[in-house]
């Protein structure tokens, strides 16, 4: 799934930011990265755009040069 919205998001889209997953348990946030991408689960009564923020700040903090 990754690989195809982010190959789409590279068409005329501007890029692939994140991508959510709603399964019948969870949903999952994914995150690409340079060399792979991160996937967190939440509970169905969460929401995982509320993260998004703070995790792309984590992210961009621990891969500065």
């Amino acid at each position: 799934l990754l690989t195809l919205a982010r190959q789409r998001g590279e068409i005329d889209c501007g890029g692939l930011s994140y991508l959510i997953v709603g399964y019948g348990n969870f949903h999952q946030l994914v995150l690409p990265l340079a060399d792979g991408h991160l996937s967190i689960a939440f509970e169905l009564e969460s929401d995982p755009l509320t993260w998004l923020g703070p995790v792309t700040e984590l992210i961009e903090d621990n891969t500065r040069a």
